[in-house]
């Protein structure tokens, strides 16, 4: 057994260093702050500053730009005009032979890239006056990415990659996790304006904070409990993607939205190399599903006695 794998089966996480290179993390950086002087173009307010001052200073304003560098589609019905990201930068980052490296010790060579993967990228929270406006944006509560899929990924055992593209501190809002937790079952999750949260008593530990540097990652079971801190900087931005894998041919959990096949020694013609291939796929997703109910994958309803 490889120490990555033994310090993951013990610890329900791992942190792995430069699993995206430095070039890497300047195309996607490069790619993001276009997306943003896309839009501000379209405002008639081009600026030199820098990517995190303009978006601070559009927070500030009360602008919310976050679906335009998301890299998904939300959970709940859109129109067909909804912004989705589905830059080149992105789908290198996605299909990073160094990253496929880390998810193959854990989950072997036949890999599928999941449809549920976020862009996140979290302003000071002092300045995002709406914490239901997204719950991307601020703290996350502590839970279980097995909590937030459908009942029929849980024999899947779902790889998160949490990769940092900016510093990711303690006070930017690095990741924290409980260690050991995976190994506690699957917690019920209340239900919130801010998204779902396992209750206090029912937390089997104290958190970790985890700090990564740019490029590196924590990957982690999908039982791990985790959650996010504030951004409590002045005016930083922290920049991260969140990126799941599971083994070729099992649930991911969201499977109305389309999954890739990113790794494969059984069958390497179907390995999707192509960022254009993808792209395509997610913007046929999109114009078939625009307008439509979804079909539900939430197991926690509202009103538990445990909850209450």
């Amino acid at each position: 057994m490889s120490a990555l794998r033994a310090r993951f089966d013990v610890n329900g996480y791992a942190v792995v260093e430069d699993v995206i290179s430095a070039d890497g993390l300047r195309a996607l950086r490069e790619e993001l702050d276009g997306v943003l002087r896309g839009i501000e173009r379209d405002l008639g307010e081009p600026s030199e500053e820098p990517f995190a001052a303009r978006l601070v200073r559009h927070y500030r304003l009360g602008r919310r730009f976050y679906r335009e560098f998301d890299i998904c589609l939300p959970r709940e019905p859109f129109p067909a005009d909804i912004p989705i990201h589905l830059g080149d930068g992105a789908f290198a980052a996605l299909t990073s032979p160094s990253l496929l490296d880390v998810i193959e010790e854990l989950i072997g060579p036949e890999i599928m890239a999941s449809p549920v993967q976020h862009v996140r990228i979290k302003p000071p929270e002092r300045i995002v006056d709406d914490p239901t406006a997204g719950s991307l944006l601020v703290s996350t509560g502590w839970h279980q990415d097995a909590g937030v899929v459908s009942v029929e990924a849980d024999r899947s055992h779902v790889i998160s990659a949490w990769i940092a593209i900016s510093e990711a501190t303690v006070e930017n809002g690095c990741l924290e996790v409980i260690p050991g937790s995976h190994r506690y079952g699957l917690k019920e999750h209340c239900v919130s304006d801010v998204g779902l949260e396992i209750p206090e008593r029912l937390l089997p530990g104290q958190g970790v904070a985890v700090p990564l540097s740019p490029g590196a990652a924590i990957v982690f079971h999908d039982r791990l409990i985790h959650g996010s801190l504030a951004n409590v900087t002045a005016d930083g931005v922290r920049i991260s993607l969140d990126l799941r894998y599971v083994r070729t041919g099992l649930p991911n959990g969201r499977d109305f939205y389309p999954s890739f096949v990113v790794r494969s020694s059984a069958d390497t013609g179907s390995v999707v190399t192509d960022a254009a291939v993808w792209r395509a796929e997610w913007l046929a997703t999109r114009e078939r599903l625009a307008d439509r109910d979804l079909p539900p994958f939430d197991r926690w309803r509202a009103g538990s006695a445990l909850c209450a």
